[in-house]
């Protein structure tokens, strides 16, 4: 049975493992949509953007109704940075299978990169309905509506989703950049403190710190901040720059 020879490598961690027994499914059954969108999600996972696609519209010729390859296909023209055909290729997923959460947040994603806030807000509301605890969707809900100027609505989503995975960066630097546009300074300063105790390697944490500081004419802080970083990232280019500025003043 090649087919659980290559799902127990592929579920395994061991995708081009599993990829000749994979293969030799489709040469006994050609048509098979399951095993083609798998197919292809290996070779998107490698970087084979075009083998990926080869495989997905294969799918979708198998079974015009296979949500899964419609949202495959998405994908690659995502990885290619095309995100309208990404939407279009979403959206058609969504309508034949609603409840995609993977789907839907690369959706609001896509919609998000294309300045379609309302769209993103939709998109991502409905992943935070299927799952009310993934941070990802309560981070890109607050997101969108922040970006309509909906700060209040936005603060409490981007709070949720601290709520549910307490060292994400995103939503962690989305509260601080909030409390700025708000002119809450010191709220700013907390979030991204307590951003740097919980999530260390987000270097656009300690950036934001260093140019809020920066900003009060607190250079000294400023200094100790893009130190920090440097001693945990010493070939951060951005933050050598900007220690060099400030040893200048």
């Amino acid at each position: 049975d090649f087919f659980k020879f290559g799902a127990a490598f592929l579920w395994s961690g061991y995708p081009e493992q599993a990829l000749p027994y994979l293969e030799q499914v489709l040469r006994q059954t050609p048509t098979n949509a399951r095993v083609l969108v798998l197919v292809g999600q290996i070779h998107l996972q490698a970087g084979r953007a075009d083998a990926a696609e080869r495989f997905y519209r294969e799918a979708i010729t198998a079974n015009e109704s296979y949500a899964e390859a419609w949202s495959g296909l998405g994908d690659v023209f995502e990885r290619r940075d095309d995100q309208a055909q990404a939407m279009s290729n979403y959206e058609k997923a969504l309508a034949l299978k609603p409840d995609m959460l993977y789907t839907l947040l690369n959706a609001g994603q896509a919609a998000d990169k294309l300045n379609q806030q309302g769209k993103a807000q939709e998109w991502y509301g409905r992943a935070l309905q299927l799952d009310p605890q993934s941070a990802e969707a309560a981070n890109g809900l607050g997101l969108a509506l922040a970006k309509q100027g909906r700060t209040e609505e936005a603060r409490k989503y981007f709070e949720q989703a601290i709520s549910a995975r307490r060292d994400y960066s995103a939503a962690i630097n989305n509260l601080g950049v909030l409390y700025l546009q708000q002119g809450k300074v010191n709220d700013a300063i907390a979030a991204f403190e307590y951003g740097m105790r919980m999530a260390p390697d987000a270097d656009i944490l300690y950036l934001n710190l260093g140019r809020t500081y920066t900003r009060l004419g607190k250079i000294d802080q400023a200094r100790q901040v893009m130190q920090q970083l440097l001693d945990r990232k010493p070939d951060n280019a951005t933050a050598r720059h900007a220690l060099q500025e400030l040893n200048s003043r």
